[in-house]
């Protein structure tokens, strides 16, 4: 079940990443520096919880 919870996980990253970035757009922040470091730590973290549950899961 440890692969699931890492499914979820990634997906409550990729949300997180969808309400960050459709906020920055709105707001008209995306084109500064620091939103652009958030986007990337949230996909680099989601990324890793994705490949982390497929490990688990298929392993």
């Amino acid at each position: 079940m440890d692969g699931w919870i890492n499914f979820l996980i990634a997906g409550i990253f990729l949300l997180g990443l969808f309400i960050f970035g459709y906020a920055s757009y709105k707001k008209k922040i995306h084109k500064k520096k620091y939103v652009s470091i958030i986007e990337v730590v949230l996909v680099v973290v989601f990324i890793i919880f994705l490949v982390r549950g497929f490990i688990d899961l298929f392993m």
